[in-house]
């Protein structure tokens, strides 16, 4: 909870981070106060949706954060990123060691993501950890700073063969 204000300032209210989130640009640090804290009673119930937030030992405080979503036999995955850590191949770091937990759970037959259409950047991200486009899916996902209709998404799915034991 210590980390909202840096959170609120970095990433969770920055209309260019945020612009294809599924949630909101956060307005109030008492936002990010509330979303860390079900992140936190997520972890104590074991899910389903798991969050951590990404630090540097350079950098005080977190600049983004990783998470998955845990549904039965699938796993999705989720992410965002402070906009001074763009283009540092921080976040592909991250998603692939996500990747990695997310495909040595045990029964998890299936790992994805999505991204809006016009994420390209998002959609390199999951090209680079080895994730495979998989479909587009038409007015699918609500991008509440984008539109108030549902737009269409990439799907990436890591391949069968990528997948650990």
């Amino acid at each position: 909870m210590s980390d909202a204000d840096l959170a609120f300032a970095r990433w969770t209210s920055d209309p260019e981070v945020t612009r294809y989130m599924s949630w909101r640009r956060h307005e109030a640090v008492d936002e990010t106060r509330a979303w860390l804290n079900m992140a936190v009673e997520a972890w104590a119930r074991g899910g389903p949706h798991l969050a951590w937030l990404l630090e540097l030992s350079e950098v005080a405080g977190p600049f983004g954060a990783v998470g998955l979503t845990l549904e039965a036999h699938r796993v999705s995955v989720g992410y965002g990123l402070a906009r001074d850590h763009w283009g540092q191949g921080l976040m592909t770091e991250a998603v692939e060691a996500l990747v990695a937990v997310a495909s040595s759970l045990p029964g998890v037959h299936r790992v994805w993501a999505y991204c809006d259409i016009e994420n390209t950047a998002s959609a390199r991200v999951m090209e680079k950890v080895g994730m495979e486009y998989e479909a587009t899916l038409q007015r699918w996902a609500m991008h509440p700073n984008l539109s108030d209709v549902p737009r269409d998404v990439l799907v990436y799915v890591l391949p069968p063969a990528a997948r650990r034991a």
